[in-house]
């Protein structure tokens, strides 16, 4: 795709936003698990973090992400402070994330579900 800064920027906003949304639902599902939920829904529970954690790595790595922030970091002098700050931590949470190959993370949130007492199969083989 090819940016404006403008639409950059409306880029940016709209990743943000989705990533807070996504990581909303991810705590929101945990949180219920660590303290009210049924012991029976656990499997459910750990099935959709799996999804949504699939889903936030293939944001976070998808190369319109990486393509929108090299857009960004290459005009960072024209950004506010907040603006550059966030792309800032999204470079650095993608190459985080980029190192970590995405059945491994799903594995290592079910391995930390399944320590918290809930049923949450690991298929990335770790």
């Amino acid at each position: 795709m090819s940016y404006t800064l403008d639409t950059a920027r409306d880029s940016l906003m709209s990743l943000q936003r989705k990533m807070a949304a996504f990581n909303h639902a991810v705590e929101s599902i945990w949180y219920d698990g660590a303290t009210v939920a049924p012991k029976d829904t656990a499997e459910n529970r750990a099935a959709s973090l799996g999804i949504l954690s699939e889903e936030i790595y293939k944001l976070q790595t998808s190369s319109e992400t990486v393509e929108l922030l090299d857009f960004l970091d290459e005009h960072s002098e024209e950004l506010s402070f907040d603006e550059k700050r966030m792309v800032q931590l999204l470079m650095k949470d993608l190459k985080e994330m980029r190192a970590i190959p995405m059945a491994e993370i799903c594995c290592l949130r079910g391995t930390y579900c399944a320590f918290r007492g809930c049923v949450a199969p690991c298929q990335g083989g770790l």
